[in-house]
């Protein structure tokens, strides 16, 4: 009985004793269970907002754009009134509501009985003036050569004002969550943020250079425009049939005689080689019959002994 009564206190001591050290735990984290240093963990880092798909955002008809087309010339005239000329072709650059990119001109005039003059010329002219532009200028200089060229930029253009929404939206993003996050003491994940934020930033000002370029280019043709000074036009003739044999023939027979040419000049120039190798071939030849000679002589003598 002793014994079962020993046992029976201990139990109890043991039972009083974790309650009044789960009492004390209480009271010193405030009643609430928790410890009062305990931080709250930061957010789980998620790297989703990198994976945004920055695939082509062109996906519509083109029909359903504006579409961009940059258009090119490149003219080549002669005038005889170089002065006036140049004066004419500025005149109508401005009245066209265009401006000269780039223009120079070198040589001398005619009056000074130097040499005649030119002048380069970078034209930029409103797009819906382009053709108004290369039709008038015949009338000012006389157009020797002339092209043009339009590339259709529509959807290129297009795509980048994807891009640039979609960079813009990853940026909000990333903004939003380095706001967020720089109560945290995590400074390796706030230098990881800014930098892609920095990132997405420059891809976004790239991408916006490009928009401005093409808009240049699309609202602004660009013409290259070359004039000479003459003394009087010059008329290109057209070649006949039997011109056209002529120079035919004559374009042969320059050929072949560029051949012979090439084969004489390469003959002459291996002819010290040749010279020398046919020397020593024939004291080569020389000595081998000499000495063939005398074997057959000593093979007679032996024969007749």
């Amino acid at each position: 009985m002793k014994r079962r009564f020993l046992t029976a206190v201990f139990c109890v001591v043991m039972v009083l004793t974790c309650v009044l050290s789960f009492a004390s735990c209480g009271a010193a984290s405030g009643g609430n269970g928790f410890a009062e240093d305990y931080e709250p963990a930061p957010p789980v880092k998620d790297d989703s907002y990198l994976d945004v798909d920055l695939g082509s955002g062109f996906e519509g008809g083109e029909s359903e754009y504006e579409r961009k087309i940059i258009k090119t010339a490149n003219i080549s005239a002669q005038a005889t009134d170089f002065d006036k000329a140049v004066k004419m072709i500025e005149q109508l650059c401005i009245d066209l509501n265009g401006y000269i990119e780039s223009s120079s001109v070198s040589g001398k005039s005619l009056t000074s009985k130097g040499t005649f003059r030119y002048a380069n010329y970078t034209l930029r002219i409103p797009a819906a003036s382009f053709d108004g532009f290369c039709d008038g200028i015949g009338g000012i200089v006389n157009v020797t050569s002339s092209s043009s060229s339009s590339d259709e930029v529509t959807s290129t253009y297009y795509d980048i004002k994807s891009r640039i929404e979609v960079l813009e939206m990853q940026k909000e993003s990333l903004q939003k969550l380095y706001d967020e996050y720089t109560e945290y003491g995590n400074i390796n994940y706030l230098i990881e943020l800014q930098d892609k934020l920095y990132e997405v930033i420059s891809e976004i000002e790239a991408y916006e250079t490009q928009i401005r370029l093409y808009d240049s280019k699309v609202a602004y043709s660009t013409i290259h425009l070359n004039i000479s000074e003459v003394e009087e036009y010059t008329e290109e003739e057209k070649e006949t049939f039997g011109q056209a044999i002529l120079g035919a023939l004559k374009g042969g027979w320059d050929f072949f005689l560029t051949i012979c040419q090439g084969l004489l000049i390469a003959f002459v120039a291996c002819l010290p080689f040749t010279i020398f190798f046919g020397i020593v071939a024939a004291v080569i030849v020389f000595i081998c019959v000499s000495s063939a000679k005398r074997r057959r002589r000593r093979q007679q003598g032996a024969d007749k002994q």
